[in-house]
């Protein structure tokens, strides 16, 4: 295979060497070892950087977790993405979730897509938290695992419409990762898997999903706020564990 591929874990491996797991455009994930990229005068150095936007040339071995890499370019590294403390951590946190979850073959080209994207609107300046939030729905969305906003997960009840139609009661409800979706104010519960979710957030979620390339469709630092734990604790509980970049967010 000789694909575009998006580095998403270097590891060092040897004195001048890198296992490299990336993310290839129609292959989706594999690891293979890059010789010599460690070394200052390799030509693979810029290559074995996180987030790299890179064209690999690579073959599957029988009995063999990893792939043989035979050649790799740098196509794009992404400078300007690593000038920027909080969208490089927000790139990583994405990254991230990608590098945790099983990607089947036939997700792989949206995978890819909707990776590439986010770190491209990182880089050129777009809001983090915003990026990251469409990140996560894009990528739920995906894996088929978005949580549906539109019905409480137990009685049914319609919570809202983000056309106003139906007045949504201003009271708490809840983003139920078991349930996988969001429980009304009247069948709220306590686990840890719950997380609130106020109704101008619940608003905002229904209106950018009916309208994902609505620019007017903007959310407030509360919708981010919520949105981030909600999604998060939602997130940790279909991966069975917590993105430890997750944490690092906030710094900068």
């Amino acid at each position: 295979h000789e694909e575009e591929c998006l580095i998403l874990k270097p590891l060092d491996f040897r004195e001048k060497d890198r296992i490299l797991t990336f993310l290839a455009a129609t292959q989706g994930k594999h690891s293979g070892v890059l010789f010599g990229a460690k070394s200052i005068r390799s030509k693979n150095l810029g290559v074995s950087e996180p987030l790299v936007l890179a064209r690999i040339q690579f073959s599957e071995r029988l009995r063999s977790e990893m792939v043989r890499i035979h050649h790799a370019e740098v196509i794009r590294s992404h400078v300007g993405l690593r000038r920027d403390y909080q969208a490089l951590l927000h790139a990583c946190y994405c990254a991230e979730l990608v590098l945790l979850s099983e990607i089947p073959p036939q997700d792989a080209p949206a995978c890819f897509r909707i990776l590439l994207e986010v770190i491209e609107r990182l880089e050129s300046g777009n809001p983090p938290e915003e990026a990251k939030l469409a990140f996560e729905l894009n990528f739920l969305e995906m894996l088929g695992v978005l949580p549906d906003f539109a019905c409480c997960g137990i009685c049914a009840r319609a919570v809202g419409k983000a056309s106003g139609a139906q007045s949504i009661p201003e009271m708490l409800h809840q983003l139920d990762a078991r349930l996988g979706g969001v429980r009304c104010p009247q069948c709220v519960t306590r686990h840890s898997d719950v997380a609130p979710l106020a109704p101008g957030t619940l608003r905002f979620v229904q209106a950018r999903l009916q309208h994902p390339d609505s620019h007017g469709v903007r959310p407030t630092k509360i919708n981010l706020h919520e949105l981030d734990r909600a999604l998060f604790t939602y997130v940790r509980s279909h991966l069975g564990r917590e993105p430890k970049s997750h944490a690092l967010l906030k710094q900068g």
